[in-house]
C-alpha cells in the first residue's frame, strides 16, 4: 500500500507506472492519468494535484495530451498559459482522460537532485502537507557509488542545512572530513551534477565560486548573514558549462562529433539526455551525425564523459584537446601490444 503522506513514494510510483512504456517516438512515451491511478493506487484527487505541481515546474520534462493535442496549446492565451482554467478543468476531473506525456528516455525510478526536481517536491509538500509534523523538505539522494556506503539520513540533514543556510543568506562553518579543517563560507546555491552524480554546495569566493562536494563535510554550523555579491546570477550562470566542480578552470570552446546513428540511435538518444541541461550549448545535426558545441569548464570531467562513448565520440576542437586524447588512446594501445 502507497504512502500516500509522503510525496516522494508517490512521485517514484508514477516513474514506476510510466517505466517500459512503449515509446510514441524517439523520446516520447505516454499514459492515461486513470491508467496512472490503477497502477499506483493514487487516489485521483491527489494524483490531480500532484500532476499539476509536477506539470507547473517541469514543463520542459512532462506534457499532457487531450486527443493528440498538448495541453499548452489548449490552454494558450494572449498571456500565455491560464493555469486557473487548466488547474479547474484538471481538479474537477475534465482531464482525467488525458494522457501523461514524458519528454525525455531517461524514466529512472531514482531522483536526483536536481534544482527542477527539487522545486517540483517543494510544490507538492506544499499542496499535501497536511498531518505532517514538520514542513522539513526531505531530500532522496540518488543510490549510486559514491553514496552506497554512506548515511544517507546525515547527507540528507546536511543537504537541508546547507538550503536553509541559502535562504536565510547565512554562513556555513563546516569540518572537513579528509582533515578536520574547519571553513566559513558564504553558500549561494546547491548543485548536482548528473554526469558525475555529485552533491556540491557552492560557495563565494573572491571573484569567483567554487564548490564543496556534501559528502566531505563531517560537521556544519550557521553562521552569521552575509550580503550575496551584486553579480552572483551572473558567477551562476556558468553552471551548465561546468563539468564537475572545476569553476574555475581556463574555459575550452568544444566541438564534438557523434555518430548518432550508431547502434540503432543509442548514442544519439543518450547525447541528448547527457545534455538536456547544458543549456548555454548548441546541439546539431549534420548528416548522420550529431554536433556538440559549447564553452567547457572542468577539462577532466568533460574528457571523462566524451571516453564513455567510445569510438562514437570525437572531438573536432580544440586541436590541443584533440592531440592531447590521441595521445592517451595511443598510449593506452601500447600498453596491450
Amino acid at each position: 500500500m502507497i504512502d500516500l503522506i509522503d510525496p516522494y513514494n508517490r512521485l517514484e510510483s508514477i516513474f514506476v507506472a510510466i517505466e517500459g512504456l512503449k515509446p510514441l517516438s524517439a523520446d516520447e512515451c505516454a499514459i492515461p492519468i486513470r491508467e496512472i491511478a490503477d497502477r499506483t493506487g493514487i487516489p485521483m484527487e491527489v494524483l490531480r494535484s500532484d500532476l499539476f505541481c509536477i506539470l507547473e515546474v517541469a514543463k520542459y520534462d512532462y506534457d499532457l495530451s487531450v486527443d493528440g493535442k498538448s495541453i499548452w496549446e489548449i490552454y494558450e492565451n494572449k498571456n500565455g498559459i491560464d493555469k486557473k482554467a487548466f488547474m479547474k478543468d484538471l481538479m474537477n476531473g475534465g482531464l482525467d482522460e488525458a494522457k501523461l506525456v514524458v519528454l525525455s528516455d531517461d524514466k529512472s525510478v531514482l531522483i536526483p537532485l536536481t534544482g527542477e526536481e527539487s522545486s517540483i517536491m517543494d510544490h507538492i509538500l506544499r499542496e499535501h502537507k497536511k498531518g505532517r509534523k514538520s514542513d522539513e523538505l526531505p531530500f532522496m539522494v540518488k543510490d549510486s557509488y559514491h553514496f552506497i556506503t554512506m548515511d544517507e539520513e546525515g547527507v540528507n540533514d546536511t543537504l537541508y542545512s546547507v538550503r536553509n543556510a541559502i535562504k536565510n543568506n547565512k554562513e556555513i562553518v563546516i569540518r572537513r572530513k579528509s582533515d578536520g579543517k574547519k571553513l566559513v563560507i558564504e553558500p549561494v546555491s546547491l548543485f548536482y551534477d548528473a554526469t558525475e552524480n555529485i552533491y556540491a554546495v557552492l560557495y563565494v569566493k573572491n571573484d569567483g565560486i567554487e564548490a564543496l562536494r556534501i559528502d566531505k563535510i563531517e560537521y556544519l554550523s550557521e553562521g552569521k548573514k552575509f550580503e550575496p555579491p551584486k553579480d552572483i546570477k551572473k558567477r551562476i550562470s556558468i553552471l551548465p558549462n561546468v563539468w564537475g566542480l572545476e569553476f574555475n578552470t581556463k574555459p575550452m570552446n568544444v566541438r564534438v562529433r557523434f555518430a548518432s546513428l550508431h547502434s540503432n540511435g543509442n548514442v544519439g538518444k543518450k547525447v541528448r539526455r547527457d545534455l538536456e541541461r547544458r543549456t548555454n550549448g548548441k546541439l546539431s545535426e549534420e548528416g548522420e551525425y550529431l554536433i556538440y558545441e559549447d564553452k567547457v569548464y572542468g577539462k577532466d570531467a568533460f574528457l571523462r564523459w566524451v571516453f564513455s562513448y567510445g569510438s562514437s565520440a570525437v572531438i573536432e576542437k580544440p586541436k590541443s584537446l584533440r592531440n592531447e586524447v590521441i595521445k592517451i588512446i595511443e598510449k593506452e594501445l601500447a600498453k596491450q601490444s
